[in-house]
């Protein structure tokens, strides 16, 4: 069973121009999706309050050409209502509205009804999607792209990694850098002089050279919005408009809170104009919050802390690791596993913890982000939010990476295994469907990435010490005086 993609007006209108106005940035990405959905068997599918949307366009020439342009496409069979539950997450919009239309289209992800992932570039309906906990069933059309290559193509068929450079090194006339000269009066001139400094970058490059995302960032005064102890900053946060989506933006921000806590910050920061709606949504995701100051008096600040304070006392292990990681994880207290991986699926999951690959290009965009889901045919039941995670590299039998888990389900249908991982995933659809192929269930854990252990754990220390009595075959639970140790080993 092929995938199914429940797409928002605002895919259709630039999947769909009536115009040369409605050809976007995101056109090509976008008809490259539906492309690839119709050759590997799936569906684009509309909610029928989509025509309710076109039919407020005031321009009676251009809304008939849209009704018939998007007349071609499936339509959702009996929609449901805005359940309690969803109004409960979002609240409940008001009837005709604009924003009555897209609870609409989350109640069709949420109810299961749909049996669709949502795609949008909606920043609104994202940040909707996340209190309700359906962030992963909703997609950027980039995020989409992205999902439905790796799901069918060989891998790998994302760009490489995140790449460290000079601010010097930049070439300052990349067009991802034009944007940000119209939204910042004397772009020009400070990129000059951030070159000038050697600011610390780094840009994720597309196989042409030129940039799908740069970031460049600066160590800033102590008290600047209110903010105390050693500051880092976000000077500039761009990904391009053929890239939105989390999983260019998880390229950019991994490095960085590396960089933060390698060098000891106590906090991250960045301004932005109020319309870079999908970024602060994104950066919610990841623990920054709104300081509720405005530079001035127009550009929201937001800031994620890296110092847990007396304000943690009160957070569940994955609130606290959402709020103050990576690398930062409660494991007091906290239940912890040994999850085992097969070496080929490690080196894709964990790229920068094999020697050879170490973020180097051509390595998988997945492997080298920060949300990543698990799959194996285990049978456990006892994983659950916040656990910690140790994953364990079966070939060389050593220890390698903490993590956090997000959410767990088990799963015997392949569909829904690709809905409860979403962009998470770097399992191909062939890889799922042969794990459920003779019914067996699947263990689905999404899960964050806290660190990379510095020096991989032995298996012969994990025996002589009471973590594992022999090599794991399965996911492991371990004892709370092994965990101890184990925590104390590698300096949680």
């Amino acid at each position: 069973m092929a995938m199914d993609f429940l797409l928002d007006t605002n895919i259709l209108i630039p999947a769909e121009p009536a115009s040369t106005a409605d050809v976007e940035p995101t056109t090509l990405v976008i008809t490259d999706l539906l492309r690839l959905i119709q050759e590997t068997g799936g569906r684009a599918v509309i909610h029928p309050d989509a025509f309710l949307e076109i039919a407020k366009d005031r321009d009676p020439a251009r809304r008939r050409l849209r009704r018939s342009l998007i007349g071609k496409y499936l339509r959702l069979d009996a929609p449901p209502e805005l359940s309690d539950e969803l109004a409960e997450a979002i609240g409940r919009p008001q009837p005709g509205t604009h924003d009555a239309l897209d609870a609409r289209l989350l109640e069709a992800v949420r109810s299961g009804s749909a049996g669709v992932l949502l795609v949008t570039d909606a920043a609104g309906l994202h940040r909707w999607a996340a209190l309700a906990g359906l962030g992963d069933r909703v997609l950027t059309s980039s995020d989409a792209l992205d999902m439905v290559r790796r799901l069918y193509e060989p891998p790998p068929v994302a760009p490489p990694a995140a790449r460290s450079l000079s601010s010097a090194a930049l070439n300052a006339t990349d067009l991802i850098f034009d944007d940000l000269k119209q939204d910042y009066e004397g772009f020009d001139v400070w990129l000059s002089a951030a070159a000038l400094q050697h600011r610390q970058a780094w840009v994720v490059e597309n196989e042409d050279g030129s940039y799908a995302a740069v970031t460049i960032v600066k160590e800033e005064t102590p008290g600047e919005h209110g903010l105390q102890g050693k500051l880092l900053k976000l000077c500039t946060f761009k990904v391009s408009g053929s890239h939105q989506g989390n999983r260019y933006g998880e390229l950019l921000l991994k490095p960085v809170f590396d960089f933060a806590s390698a060098h000891g910050y106590d906090s991250v920061f960045v301004e932005a104009k109020p319309d870079k709606r999908l970024l602060f949504a994104f950066l919610e995701q990841f623990g920054f919050r709104s300081t509720g100051v405005l530079k001035d008096r127009t550009d929201p600040v937001y800031a994620k802390t890296l110092r847990p304070g007396g304000d943690a006392a009160g957070l569940g292990a994955l609130e606290f690791h959402v709020a103050f990681g990576p690398p930062a994880v409660r494991w007091r207290d906290v239940r912890a596993f040994i999850v085992p991986i097969q070496p080929l699926y490690h080196a894709r999951l964990f790229p920068e913890a094999e020697a050879q690959l170490s973020l180097s290009p051509g390595a998988e965009a997945h492997g080298n982000g920060i949300r990543k889901a698990y799959l194996c045919r285990a049978s456990t039941r006892l994983v659950a939010s916040g656990d910690l995670l140790y994953f364990y590299r079966s070939g060389a039998m050593d220890l390698t990476v903490v993590g956090v888990a997000e959410d767990v389900h088990v799963l015997s249908e392949a569909s829904a295994i690709v809905q409860a991982a979403g962009k998470r995933t770097l399992y191909t659809y062939a890889d799922i469907e042969g794990m459920v192929a003779d019914g067996a269930d699947v263990l689905v854990i999404g899960f964050r990435q806290a660190q990379v252990i510095s020096e991989p754990v032995p298996y012969g220390d994990l025996k002589s010490n009471g973590v594992l009595k022999g090599a794991p075959q399965t996911v492991t639970s371990i004892g709370e005086e092994a965990a101890t140790w184990l925590a104390h080993r590698i300096e949680l």
